[in-house]
């Protein structure tokens, strides 16, 4: 990405000479970096008309000691338990069927991998050990659920199942995974089977792209028994994005050129659709991934366009999913992930915590979306209270009659839609309507709470929330502390931050300069009228050096446009 002729050269130094006289407070140096407008979002208000945000760690910490207490004591029947079936390794497997009095069994081995690993990344994200929990190593166990026994070769929803149905149920379970080979990476066996699965996923994408000639995941499916793309049913286009990020990461850990290669497949074949392919959660692992891929390997992805889609239904190929805008009834609804179903609008946890996970790194690596993304956070962070029994009237739920199933209200509904039977809003789900189960508080959705607690914290100024970029970045390269925050008011607020050990400088990425340097403990930020920061705690003594658009201090990177390679 560095410029090698001589005079390349000569000009990077007096670049970078001139820029780090702007961050120690002289000279004119770079502008704030232009924000990009995500329509959507500007739709929303400012701020959330009805603010009471939970506190999302600890619900995660209290959904964990529910979902991993001995014998589920308080509940009906156990939704949680024992797999002794050994079908993939020689060793038992503690699962999480879906839902709370879910039909299905536990011993049959039809608890799920999404629901499962998820709750062991959540629980991890929020400072639990799952690998010696109680004496316990929940995180080994999860080798299960990779279909070895039947020849899959890797991870599925549940552990004996075989591909060729859905790309979402085979793909996500292998991207849980790789989480967790990241939050563990001395599990035994871990190492192989993450080269498995990547190898696996890799060969896929060069059938289905014809070794690259042509890149097309235009399909429904993957069938791996007999190496064969399916598309018996309807087309799961993001399928490209899921796959780039797992083998991105892959890439990233092992440093294979071939997963870089395929990753980059992928992105192309996303990129190169007319019309929206977001099918259900890969789609912005897929965006997340053009970001760090455009700031570290000097691809030029639309970000613009791959971003929208993630919250408008407009020339949308499969089914319309939209980020919600507004009030249902008496109810500020502003940033949740919905589907359209009957006319009405559906709104799902998992999928909302999902996108709100998946996209909040891409800030790190492109702050141009700082503010669009840092005010959709807040919107959705505060408004995912509403899928839980605590949050909502009773009139505007259907499932006070079991509540007993749900000590502590830990586990939230699955969904909640825009109208049912005249009532604007109603929390609820499919189990009770379609025969899965015998409440609609949804343990997958819960599972997810984590990634949450992992993300959002709330600093000392109200509706001022500190975004952690890096929890959620998963084999990143070295970094500093980073977070986004957005200011919802129309005045500039100051918010308290806790630093870093020792002497500190906190840089925004968004201002392209430091706003405090050489201070210690906390930090007092002021943070313009509607707007955003990205602040990145580096060590005051560090030495700051320049490379194209990149500033790194201590040779870690810290503004990967720290100037505009146009000006």
């Amino acid at each position: 990405m560095t410029n090698k002729t001589l005079p390349g050269r000569i000009a990077s130094l007096v670049l970078a000479f001139s820029f780090l006289l702007a961050a120690g407070g002289c000279g004119a140096g770079p502008g704030p970096v232009a924000q990009v407008a995500v329509p959507r979002v500007d739709a929303m208000p400012d701020s959330p008309p009805q603010f009471r945000m939970k506190d999302w760690k600890e619900l995660a910490l209290a959904f964990d000691a529910f979902a991993y207490a001995p014998g589920n004591l308080g509940i009906p029947e156990p939704f949680a338990g024992w797999d002794r079936n050994r079908r993939n390794f020689d060793e038992d497997l503690y699962g999480l069927l879906a839902y709370l009095g879910d039909n299905r069994s536990i011993e049959a081995g039809q608890h799920e991998a999404i629901t499962t690993m998820a709750a062991l990344v959540s629980a991890t994200l929020v400072g639990i050990d799952k690998s010696d929990q109680d004496g316990l190593d929940y995180v080994s166990m999860v080798r299960n659920y990779y279909n070895k026994a039947n020849g899959e070769t890797v991870f599925l929803d549940m552990t004996n199942t075989v591909t060729g149905h859905s790309f979402w149920y085979e793909i996500f379970p292998n991207i849980l995974f790789f989480m967790l080979y990241d939050l563990y990476p001395d599990t035994p066996g871990f190492e192989a089977l993450a080269r498995s699965v990547a190898d696996s996923w890799y060969e896929a994408a060069r059938v289905m792209c014809d070794g690259g000639k042509t890149p097309n995941f235009g399909y429904n499916s993957f069938r791996f028994s007999d190496r064969t793309p399916v598309s018996d049913r309807w087309m799961e286009n993001d399928a490209g994005a899921g796959i780039a990020w797992l083998l991105y990461m892959a890439h990233v850990r092992f440093g294979d050129e071939k997963y870089l290669e395929a990753a980059r497949w992928g992105l192309d074949f996303t990129q190169g659709l007319q019309e929206n392919p977001f099918y259900e959660v890969l789609l912005p692992y897929g965006v997340t991934t053009a970001a760090r891929m455009n700031a570290e390997q000097g691809t030029d992805y639309n970000l613009d366009r791959l971003l929208r889609w993630c919250f408008e239904m407009d020339g949308m190929a499969q089914r319309p999913i939209t980020v919600t805008v507004g009030q249902w009834g008496d109810f500020a609804v502003d940033g949740l992930m919905a589907f359209f179903s009957d006319g009405k609008e559906y709104a799902f946890y998992m999928d909302t915590v999902n996108l709100m996970a998946a996209l909040a790194p891409m800030v790190r690596y492109d702050q141009r979306y700082a503010r669009a993304i840092g005010k959709w956070l807040l919107h959705a962070s505060n408004n995912a209270r509403l899928f839980f029994v605590d949050e909502i009237p009773a009139g505007n739920q259907n499932c006070m009659d079991v509540l007993e199933w749900n000590p502590g209200y830990t586990v939230p509904y699955e969904g909640l839609r825009s109208e049912w039977a005249g009532v604007k809003p109603m929390a609820m789900g499919d189990p009770r309507s379609l025969g899965w189960g015998q409440t609609n508080f949804a343990v997958y959705s819960g599972a997810f709470t984590g990634f949450l607690g992992g993300l959002v914290q709330r600093t000392d100024v109200e509706r001022i929330l500190r975004i952690d970029l890096d929890r959620l970045d998963f084999f990143r390269d070295a970094s500093y502390p980073t977070w986004l925050c957005y200011n919802p008011y129309d005045e500039t607020r100051t918010i308290t931050l806790s630093l870093a050990e020792g002497k500190r400088s906190v840089y925004d990425t968004v201002s392209r300069r430091f706003l405090v340097r050489n201070t210690a403990g906390t930090a007092r930020i002021p943070i313009p009228a509607g707007q955003a920061v990205v602040l990145v705690d580096t060590p005051a003594d560090g030495v700051r050096s320049l490379d194209g658009t990149i500033l790194t201090v201590d040779g870690i990177a810290v503004d990967y446009h720290a100037v505009d390679p146009a000006e």
